[in-house]
């Protein structure tokens, strides 16, 4: 009897930790352009894949704009236009290196952004009117938009 109780803590740790690390897990993916002077064209198609199957996710990045989401395609389109024309960015002179570079920190800036904007924040607020609270889940950008027309019904 010893020995089941003692294999059934072991499973049940074991199925804890695994839980533990799966949802530590759950969106921690952190997509973004690097770039290295060996990098290709086809290295870049493989970022760019990662980076538009994770704005395909719905709550990742569910706070970028479609003016955002339009210009973030427009950088990646003109970086994927400079490595197909050069090969890979070791052959590209500075200048174009650094254009490549500023496309790409733009890239990561949006991207970081939008990110950060989408994430889910859960509060308890009191209900009006009873002692009871109540938990209340907005994103980051929400929260501001809610703070700016409070702020904005004040200044009125």
């Amino acid at each position: 009897m010893g020995t089941a109780i003692g294999a059934t803590r072991l499973l049940f740790i074991g199925l804890l930790l695994a839980a533990t690390t799966v949802d530590a897990k759950r969106g921690d993916e952190d997509v973004g352009l690097s770039l290295a002077d060996t990098t290709t064209h086809a290295d870049f198609q493989a970022q760019r894949a990662a980076i538009d199957e994770a704005l395909a996710e719905p709550e990742q990045y569910s706070e970028m704009s479609r003016s955002s989401r339009s210009s973030l395609q427009a950088s990646l389109d003109a970086i994927a236009a400079r490595l197909e024309a050069s090969g890979s960015l070791a052959a590209m002179s500075d200048a174009e290196r650094d254009a490549l570079a500023a496309d790409a920190e733009d890239v990561n800036e949006m991207l970081e952004t939008a990110r950060h904007d989408s994430r889910i924040v859960c509060t308890r607020e009191a209900t009006m009117g009873s002692n009871r609270t109540r938990r209340v889940c907005l994103t980051v950008a929400q929260r501001r938009r809610q703070s700016e027309g409070a702020q904005r019904l004040r200044e009125d």
